[in-house]
Order: structure tokens, then C-alpha cells, then sequence
């Protein structure tokens, strides 16, 4: 086993030395348009079990397991406004005390005057489910296109409304979400946990991430894959947690890709996040996020964003002080940025595979690596709040034991404008991707690690 010591030294020691490699990142191809729903008979309310059928599953009363089986498909068709879009309802505050399963197939898309959200499993306000499994296709088209921007409903594959609760959420199929749309803000999210709560701890308040995560039990895990696309004004998440949700563990083992548009003053390539933390409405929280040996996280702005800020002279619906918290990340796997569009339509250019934004980070371990390509891009960012100055950015202690790339003019392993307490680095001269750059305020503390080759 290799040994490894850490040997401190002052900030005053650290220094900056350009990287000089290029990593070969990854490619998704996305589809660009969707064939219209085979006729199938309408789908059953409340039914345990669904074969094929169209339409949407209204689930109103308690059941014990819903399974869309192997082979099955849910097939819709959505029209400008029904009343809504979604393949799989969980009414309001409706409890499945068992497992609600997609092994087989959904597939929906509308057409381009539709004015509702297209998604595949809804769970309502105050819903509860013990498991969803995902081991079959969620595929969702959005179409729409109003001409405007902000005005075009968004897709999902999975969505939590406020006060949803599910203790464990495993996808181990395919999720797939594709704005179509070129000229209106239709935004795309693989999974989106707005206000609910996945998984569960006896801890007493979610504020203190590491005691709720010590007795956390339950998980979001992804498996396989999540693609998620804009190609227009609207953003593109893999996996969404806002609104002051919850994931007490989210790991992945699989491919989470998003990728927004690339024309000139759209946001939505600015806006295109792995994994994205939002703290604007009331802060959204993660306690351990782990990307494993075989993940593979990317994009084509962010990997991993956890971002505080709230809208000028509108605050954060009442909350100034709303700040998003990931306890830790730990990196085993790959981020890989790959930012080739112009700047978004707000004059920002930037791009990382970690991005802290007025958030709060408690540990960022990074043993397998991020690698990012082009002018101007960022390893790893720690920045106060842009329209929130007095949210610092702060990060309690990273260490690299892995690589940590940044290609291009301008371009920097870690930048930092925030606070760091701790920074441990292994990454040197025989790093094949060359030792770690940095710019910007030194850490409190800095530690070289050595590794023995014995």
C-alpha cells in the first residue's frame, strides 16, 4: 500500500506553474427530434401495474408498489394545455409505502404551442414513496416553441415537488431530456428535486450536514445514464436539487452529461450544470456527493455548481441570507468540461468542473480528476456571491490527491476569490498533466503531500 505524509507549509511558499497537457474529454449525441406516439389504449388510474397504454397514470390513492413493467410502454402526446404534461402522477400528500418502478418504457413529447411541463414521474406536493427505481427509459422531447424567451415550459424525467419525500431513488436505466426548442427558455432538468427531501436522517437540523449525514440512510444513485440538453435559452441540468431540497447522499457511477446551446447571448450554455446546488430560493442542500471510479460527469459549463445568490432588489423570498451547503465531495471518477460557446446573454464567460458561488463547501476530496479545455477556464472556483457580495464563498479544506487540469490561455487549476481554510495537494512536476495552478487569495493553510514509492 502506498504511503503518504503531509508536510505544511506557509501560503507564502505556494506557486503558481501553467499546466501543459490536454485530456481527451467526452462527446454525447443527443436525439433532435421525436416520432409521434404509437395508439395505445388510455393508461389506468391508481392501477399497481400498467401495460402498454397512453396517457398519463394518475396515482390518487395509497398503493403499496406501482410498476410499469418490462417491456411496457406509456406513450403521450401533449397538446398546447391539458391539464398536465406529466407520464406518472403521485397526487398531492399520496403515500406508496413500497417501490414505484419504470422497467419498461415512457416516452412523451408535445408539440411547439404546448404550455405545460413535460415530465415523466411527478410527485406532487407532500407525496411519499419508500423507492423509485428507474431500470427501464424515461425519454422526454420538448418541443415548444413560443417565440419568447422565459416563456416555454420546461422537461424533466423525475420531479419532487415542495415537501415530496422519497427515501431512496435509483436510476439504473436511461434518462434522457431534450429541449428541442431554438427561441424560447424550455429548460431541461434529468432529475429535479425542488423542495422535497431524498433520503432521510435523524439529525435535527439539515444545517449541520455532517451529523445529519452520519445517521443518513437512503440515497439518490445514478447507475447508467442522465443526458440532459437545451438548445435553446433555457439551462440544461443533469440532476437539480433547489428550493431548499434535500439529498442526504447522491452518488454516481454512471454518465451524468449536460450540454446547452452554443449560439451568442443565450444562457443556456452558462447556465449547463452536472450537478447543480441552487441556493436562489432558499438554499438547497447535499451532504456527500461521491462520483465514483466510473463516473463521468460532463458539460459543457459546469460539473459540479453550488451557487447562492438571490435576484436584485428582490431577495431571496425574504431570505438575504439563503445560501446553498454541500457537506462533501468526494471525486473519485471524471469531470470533463469541454466549453466551446460563446458567452451567455448576461456577458459571462466562465467555465469549471466545481463551482462554489456564495456557497458553503465543508471538504472537497478529488482523487480521480477534472479536466477542462479552452481561454479562461477554471479546475475548480471558490467565488463570493456575484449579486450577493456578502455571501462568501467558502470552502473548509481540499485535497487533491489526483489531477487537477486546466488547458488553455488564462486558464487556472483553482481559482480562488473566496475563503479556503486547508489546501492539501499531491499533484507536482511528475503529474502527467504537470503540477496545480493557482490564482487569486492563498488558503489559511497549505500542505504538500508526498507519496511514497515503496
Amino acid at each position: 500500500m502506498k504511503n503518504y505524509l503531509k508536510y505544511s507549509l506557509p501560503s507564502a511558499f505556494y506557486k503558481i506553474i501553467p499546466a501543459c497537457a490536454i485530456i481527451p474529454l467526452s462527446i454525447f449525441i443527443f436525439p433532435t427530434s421525436a416520432t409521434a406516439a404509437p395508439a395505445l389504449a388510455p393508461c389506468t388510474a391508481n392501477a399497481d401495474t400498467v401495460t402498454e397504454c397512453s396517457g398519463p397514470v394518475n396515482i390518487t390513492i395509497p398503493v403499496t408498489n406501482y410498476t410499469n413493467v418490462l417491456g411496457s410502454v406509456i406513450s403521450r402526446f401533449i397538446n398546447a394545455s391539458p391539464p398536465n404534461g406529466s407520464g406518472i402522477i403521485l397526487g398531492d400528500s399520496v403515500t406508496i409505502s413500497g417501490q414505484l418502478r419504470n422497467a419498461g418504457t415512457v416516452t412523451l413529447t408535445n408539440n411547439k404551442t404546448s404550455t405545460v411541463p413535460v415530465i415523466g414521474i411527478e410527485l406532487n406536493a407532500g407525496s411519499s414513496v419508500d423507492k423509485i427505481l428507474n431500470d427501464g427509459t424515461l425519454l422526454i422531447i420538448n418541443n415548444a416553441n413560443t417565440g419568447q424567451q422565459n416563456s416555454a415550459p420546461f422537461a424533466a424525467a423525475i420531479y419532487a415537488h415542495s415537501n415530496a419525500r422519497v427515501q431512496t431513488l435509483i436510476s439504473s436505466g436511461t434518462i434522457t431530456v431534450d429541449n428541442v426548442s431554438v427561441f424560447a427558455n424550455g429548460n431541461s432538468y434529468g432529475i429535479s428535486n425542488e423542495g422535497g427531501i431524498i433520503g432521510s436522517s435523524s439529525c435535527s437540523s439539515i444545517a449541520n450536514l455532517a451529523s445529519c449525514i452520519s445517521t443518513a440512510s437512503g440515497l439518490l444513485y445514478n447507475s447508467n445514464a442522465i443526458y440532459s440538453r437545451s438548445n435553446g435559452m433555457g439551462t440544461a441540468r443533469g440532476i437539480n436539487n433547489g428550493f431548499g431540497g434535500t439529498i442526504y447522499l447522491l452518488r454516481n457511477s454512471g454518465t451524468i452529461s449536460a450540454i446547452g446551446s452554443a449560439q451568442a447571448g443565450y444562457y443556456g450554455s452558462y447556465n449547463a450544470v452536472g450537478i447543480y446546488n441552487d441556493g436562489q430560493y432558499y438554499g438547497g442542500n447535499i451532504g456527500l456527493l461521491i462520483n465514483e471510479q466510473d463516473g463521468i460527469i460532463t458539460s459543457d459549463r459546469f460539473g459540479i455548481s453550488n451557487t447562492s445568490y438571490c435576484s436584485s432588489g428582490v431577495g431571496c423570498y425574504g431570505d438575504p441570507t439563503s445560501r446553498s451547503a454541500i457537506g462533501t465531495i468526494n471525486n473519485y471518477g471524471k469531470i470533463n468540461i469541454t466549453s466551446t460557446a460563446p458567452i451567455d446573454g448576461s456577458g459571462v464567460n466562465i467555465a469549471a468542473g466545481i463551482l462554489n458561488l456564495g456557497g458553503e463547501i465543508g471538504f472537497i476530496n478529488n482523487g480521480g480528476s477534472i479536466n477542462i479545455s479552452g481561454a479562461n477556464r477554471w479546475g475548480l472556483v471558490n467565488s463570493n456571491s456575484i449579486s450577493t457580495p456578502s455571501l462568501h464563498g467558502n470552502i473548509g479544506e481540499i485535497t487533491n490527491t489526483g489531477t487537477i487540469s486546466a488547458i488553455g490561455a488564462g486558464s487556472m487549476g483553482i481559482v480562488n476569490l473566496g475563503s479556503i481554510n486547508t489546501l492539501n495537494n499531491l499533484q507536482g512536476e511528475g503529474n502527467l498533466s504537470g503540477p496545480l495552478t493557482y490564482a487569486g487569495i492563498l488558503p489559511l493553510n497549505y500542505a504538500i503531500i508526498i507519496r511514497s514509492i515503496f
